[in-house]
C-alpha cells in the first residue's frame, strides 16, 4: 500500500490522523507559537569564495553553480528564549502554555512529544543560561557532528558561560567528546527526565553552505583539534582507505576497486572499530584519505592543509566533503561513479526528492579511472 502512496501525500495523512486523535485524547502537542528571544547575539560569520570553472560544482546539483566566480556567507546568531522548556531528546523548546516554539524547530514534523506522561513531570535546571546539545538520538554520526557537537563551537563563543545539558541516554560519543569541554563548559547529565525547564535557552542552528555541506573553517577544525586530538598516538598509515563496515550503500565492484587502493599502500580501514580519538589520530596522522562517500569522511574535521582527499563519489553528487576539503585547505579529488547521471538530478538543490533516493543507490567504478588517478596524485 505505501509503495501506492507518494511519501509526501503519506506524511500529510499521518499529520491529518494525528491531529484528529489529539482532539480525543490531547496526547501531543501539536500547537505552534512563533516566540521572539529575548536577546540575540553573533557568534561567527563565515564567507566562501569559488573561482570560475570548477568542474566538481558543474558535477553537483545541490548548490546553483553556472561556472563563474561564486561567493557565499554565512551569519551564525544565537537565540535566547527565557523560561522554556526543552525536549532532550529533539531541542524543541515549548512555552508555558504549552506551545512548541516554532523558530527552534530542525524537523516541523508530528507527533513532536508526548504531553501528558512527560512535560508534567520535568527536571528544573537553576543555571542561568542553558544549551542542549542534540541532533535526536536515532542520529548516524554525521549528523551527531554536524547537527549538534559542531555547536559547542559557536557556544563557546558566548558572553557568558553556558551549561551544556544532555541526556544520560544520548549516544556515547556524546559524553565522551563534552567531557573533553569541561573547562569551557559546565555539563549537566540529565537521568530520568525527558524534559528539563530553564530560565535561558541558548539556541544556535548550525547552517549548511548547501545541503549536507556544512560550514567547517579552520577556526572551528581547530577548535576541535586542541581538545579532542591528544597526540600522535601509535596510528603511522599514510594512506588509509575509508571503508564501510555496517553497510548502507554498496560497490558493486568492491574488490577491484579496493584491490587497487591495497596496491598502492592504502590501509583498509573501518572507523567503526575505533574510538573516537582513535579515529581523529588516523585522519591526522595519514597524508592520503580515501574512500566511498559516507560518515568516515566526517573524521576530516582532524584534517591539516595539504592533505589529499580522495572520494568515490555516489550515485548522486553530494557536496559535503567536498566543501569540508576546500574551506580546510584540502586537495580533494573526486571519482565519479559509471552509475552517476548528474542530467537526472536537476536543481536537487529545490527539494527534489529523486535526490536522496539516488545518492543511496548501488555504484559501479571504472577500475582503470580509479588506478589512473592514484598513479598521477601519488
Amino acid at each position: 500500500m505505501n509503495q501506492l502512496i507518494p511519501k509526501k501525500i503519506r506524511k500529510v495523512l499521518k499529520n491529518r490522523l494525528l491531529l484528529l486523535y489529539n482532539i480525543f485524547d490531547k496526547k501531543y502537542i501539536t500547537s505552534k507559537e512563533f516566540v521572539e528571544p529575548v536577546k540575540q547575539y553573533r557568534s561567527f560569520f563565515a564567507k566562501i569564495n569559488f573561482p570560475s570553472g570548477l568542474h566538481y560544482l558543474m558535477k553537483q546539483k545541490l548548490l546553483p553553480y553556472d561556472n563563474k566566480k561564486k561567493s557565499l556567507e554565512k551569519d551564525f546568531i544565537i537565540n535566547v528564549f527565557e523560561n522554556v522548556y526543552i525536549d532532550m531528546e529533539s531541542g524543541t523548546l515549548i512555552t508555558d502554555d504549552r506551545k512548541i516554539i516554532s523558530q527552534s524547530l530542525k524537523y516541523q514534523t508530528f507527533p513532536t512529544i508526548t504531553m501528558n506522561s512527560k512535560l508534567d513531570d520535568f527536571l528544573e535546571i537553576t543555571d542561568e543560561n542553558v544549551s542542549v546539545i542534540t541532533s535526536h538520538f536515532k542520529a548516524r554520526y554525521y549528523h551527531i557532528w554536524f547537527d549538534a557537537i559542531v555547536k559547542l563551537f559557536h557556544l563557546s563563543r558566548a558572553d557568558s558561560k553556558i551549561t551544556i545539558a544532555i541526556s544520560e541516554e544520548a549516544p556515547a560519543v556524546y559524553h565522551q567528546i563534552l567531557k573533553c569541554f569541561e573547562d569551557i563548559f559546565q555539563i549537566r547529565i540529565i537521568k530520568d527526565y525527558r524534559f528539563i525547564k530553564v530560565r535561558n535557552a541558548h539556541v544556535v542552528h548550525h547552517k549548511n553552505w548547501a545541503k549536507h555541506a556544512p560550514v567547517i573553517t579552520p577556526e572551528i577544525s581547530e577548535f576541535f583539534k586542541k581538545k579532542i586530538l591528544f597526540g600522535k598516538g601509535n596510528f603511522n598509515y599514510k594512506r588509509i582507505y575509508i571503508k564501510r563496515k555496517n553497510g548502507g550503500r554498496d560497490i558493486l565492484n568492491e574488490d577491484e576497486v579496493e584491490a587497487e587502493f591495497v596496491k598502492y599502500g592504502f590501509e583498509l580501514i573501518s572507523f567503526e572499530d575505533y574510538s573516537i580519538f582513535e579515529q581523529a589520530q588516523i585522519i591526522s596522522n595519514a597524508e592520503v584519505i580515501a574512500g566511498l562517500h559516507g560518515a568516515g569522511f566526517t573524521n576530516l574535521i582532524f584534517s591539516h592543509p595539504g592533505q589529499t582527499v580522495i572520494e568515490m563519489q555516489n550515485h548522486a553528487v553530494v557536496p559535503t566533503f567536498f566543501f569540508i576539503s576546500y574551506q580546510l585547505g584540502l586537495k580533494y579529488i573526486p571519482i565519479f561513479s559509471l552509475t552517476t547521471t548528474p542530467d537526472f538530478l536537476k536543481q536537487s538543490y529545490k527539494g527534489r526528492k529523486d535526490f536522496y533516493k539516488e545518492k543511496l543507490k548501488p555504484v559501479k567504478y571504472d577500475v582503470n579511472e580509479v588506478e589512473n588517478i592514484l598513479k598521477m596524485n601519488l
